[in-house]
């Protein structure tokens, strides 16, 4: 179906990135996760998984700790991306251990989380990793693909818009997560709302009154 409207504000947002591994779809409510915060009193006292470079991954492996979960953190790559400080907060906490250049590629498990398995990039090896859960911090995808064809994306899906929410088409706004912006938090998302909320009423009452002229003309033309 569809929908007529003076104005339209997308606020789709993203979704975490997933690897892909065999197996995924299985735990990916039983066991894999992407809030610590959220999720990390169900693994206190127990073994963790959590999977990337960034700093949320070190901020979550650390959070994780205080909980007195026994964290594996797994990295595909030899280099962590996050910044220096939270690294080695990282590698200082005795709980956290770290498996740089593995990935994983299958969890492991019949009615809940084992163990995962992982591979060294470089050599092939494998091992197996005895754990009850996995926190994915992999990065996220915008939501996006339905403007695709709009062209108001940058080259990683995220919506391009100026101080007022605008996308640089007439009536089309952006707020939240899906858009191009360096903090990605609540706070930030709903004062994109309110600016694109209160510019939205100024387009839409600028174009009314556009459309009461044109009106006026006609009649005054046909008079």
């Amino acid at each position: 179906s569809s929908v007529l409207a003076k104005v339209i504000i997308i606020a789709s947002g993203m979704e975490p990135r997933v690897l892909g591994a065999t197996h995924e779809e299985r735990f990916m409510v039983r066991g894999i996760s992407f809030c610590a915060v959220c999720d990390g009193a169900f693994y206190k006292n127990r073994d963790v998984v959590v999977l990337g470079g960034g700093n949320s991954a070190m901020e979550e492996a650390i959070f994780l700790t205080t909980l007195n979960a026994r964290v594996t953190l797994v990295h595909h790559s030899h280099k962590l991306r996050a910044d220096k400080v939270a690294v080695d907060s990282a590698m200082k906490n005795p709980l956290i251990t770290f498996k740089l250049g593995y990935k994983l590629i299958e969890y492991l498990g019949k009615d809940k989380m084992e163990a995962v398995r992982v591979r060294h990039v470089e050599t092939g090896t494998e091992e197996i990793i005895p754990t009850d859960g996995v926190f994915m911090f992999i990065g996220h995808i915008p939501k996006t693909e339905f403007v695709k064809h709009l062209n108001i994306t940058d080259e990683s899906g995220f919506i391009k818009v100026n101080g007022r929410m605008e996308t640089g088409i007439d009536g089309l706004y952006a707020i939240g997560d899906v858009t191009q912006k360096e903090l990605r938090q609540i706070v930030t998302a709903t004062a994109d709302g309110a600016i694109a909320a209160q510019n939205a009423v100024r387009y839409i009452e600028a174009l009314n009154r556009r459309l009461e002229d044109d009106e006026t003309v006609h009649d005054e033309a046909n008079a």
